[in-house]
């Protein structure tokens, strides 16, 4: 099959004059213990007028508090090499900051 299966609902005149189209996914639910607290969202950038397309993004969306900001830190440390990541592990200079 070529192409994305899904169909937005209404036509084309939604697709065709929209300037900014996302793609908001669940993929994933963030646990303290047994009680889900969050999602793990991913985000793409279907159509864009106003910038560049195609873009995509993950992260944490607490409920009744919004994006987990703390949870975009430690990840951008990870990718920067300031954060070791071991297994399920993140250590900051050899100690250990938290499980994730």
């Amino acid at each position: 099959m070529f192409g994305n299966p899904e169909t937005t609902t209404g036509g084309n005149a939604l697709k065709f004059y929209s300037s900014v189209r996302l793609d908001i996914r669940r993929i994933g639910a963030v646990k303290e213990g047994d009680e889900v607290v969050g999602n793990e969202t991913r985000v793409k950038v279907v159509k864009n007028k106003v910038s560049p397309p195609f873009k995509q993004a993950e992260f944490q969306i607490m409920y009744g508090k919004g994006i987990y900001h703390m949870g975009e830190v430690i990840d951008w440390g990870v990718k920067l090499n300031l954060v070791d990541k071991s297994g399920a592990w993140y250590a900051y200079k050899g100690d250990k900051i938290g499980q994730g």
